[in-house]
């Protein structure tokens, strides 16, 4: 009987699913798209679960980020404190790995939209002579 009842346990044990497993990892909060006035900011937002061992990265058009002090990252989340038309226009995902497997999960592409600051400016002018 103790025999039956230790193999019960073992088989309960091994059914039970362990949090960071491959396919455990999904995204909770995904990056949305922006569309941002040039050297104004922008916040993507990036979190995964299960939460915890977990390493977040970015990469825009396919390719890792470079460092700049224009953009910094806090947890999943990417900062870009004043945004560039050249170097921040494309498309942006989110790399979530968890740290004790190796298993890495991409989010879908948020493309960041930069309008001209000055082609804002004399459109919000032009709209303000004919109102």
């Amino acid at each position: 009987m103790r025999r039956i009842a230790a193999l019960l346990s073992l088989l309960v044990c091994v059914s039970v699913p362990v949090h960071g497993q491959d396919g455990d990892l999904y995204f909770s909060v995904s990056p949305a798209e922006h569309s941002v006035v040039e050297g104004l900011p922008v916040r993507l937002r990036c979190e995964a679960q299960p939460s915890s061992h977990v390493r977040y990265s970015w990469k825009i058009d396919g390719q890792p980020l470079a460092p700049s002090p224009r953009r910094h990252q806090v947890e999943g989340d990417l900062y870009i404190t004043r945004v560039n038309r050249i170097l921040d226009s494309g498309n942006f995902v989110c790399v979530a790995t968890h740290e004790e497997t190796g298993y890495s999960i991409e989010s879908s592409p948020a493309k960041i939209d930069v309008q001209c600051k000055t082609c804002y400016s004399d459109i919000s002018a032009y709209l303000r002579r004919i109102v």
